[in-house]
Parts: C-alpha cells; structure tokens; sequence
C-alpha cells in the first residue's frame, strides 16, 4: 500500500516538531542555572561575625574532638542522598537533620532536657562548624 500525498507531506513536518520539542527539552538540560545574586555589604558583614564566633573544624579536627571530648553533639546537615554518598561519622550523638529542616527539628533530636554537652558540631559538605567554647 502506498502512502498518500498527504501522509508523505505530513511525514516531514511532524518529524520537524518532534525534533524542536526535543531541542527545546534538551536546551533545558543544557543551559546553566542563574547565578546567584551578589551577597550586599551588610549580609557579608553578618557572615563574617559569624564565622569569627564559630570557629571551623575539618574531618580531621572533628575526629580528634571526638576522642577528647565523645558527647560532642554532631549535626550533619546534609541530605540523606548526600549521607549515602560520601558516609558519616561515627560519633555517639550524630544526627542528621538536614538543613532546610534544621530550625524545625533541632529541639525534638537534641532537647534541652539532656544535660548540655560538652560542645556542639554540625557539618555540612563544605564545612565543620562548631559554636565558641565556653
């Protein structure tokens, strides 16, 4: 059976429009995200007090914390995808409590009803921190 005139100018066109919609997906994927915007004046005048009263802690420096000081509270902010990826470490009160959720959560995993530890830590991807010693 031979197609008919019809069909055979149809053909091209929607082989065209499937290869646009594709594009247009594609272009998605390959087009970058925004950037962020810049951080103002006063917000890196805020980070940066805040980085001077919380000093930071490597792996390294987290570990050696650990052995010296065991109740050591360790908040790991990452997402359970990024736990999974990469491990966590052993401490005997970890808890992940990722960020978007920390302000939310933080009161149910640690209450105040335990006595205080010794010090707090909480890691990100990047970063270690922990709050100033007392």
């Amino acid at each position: 059976m031979k197609p008919s005139r019809f069909l055979r100018a149809l053909l091209p066109a929607v082989l065209l429009s499937g290869s646009m919609a594709q594009a247009q997906n594609l272009s998605a994927v390959i087009m970058p995200p925004p950037e962020a915007p810049a951080v103002t004046q006063a917000a890196q005048r805020v980070l940066d007090t805040a980085n001077e009263r919380v000093p930071q802690l490597d792996t390294a420096g987290l570990l050696a914390q650990l052995k010296t000081q065991p109740k050591t509270v360790v908040i790991d902010v990452r997402t359970p995808a990024e736990l999974a990826l990469s491990g966590h470490i052993d401490a005997p009160l970890f808890f992940n409590i990722t960020r978007g959720q920390l302000e939310f959560q933080i009161e149910v995993a640690v209450p105040r009803t335990r006595p205080r530890p010794s010090s707090s830590t909480a890691a990100s991807a990047s970063a270690v921190r922990s709050p100033p010693r007392r």
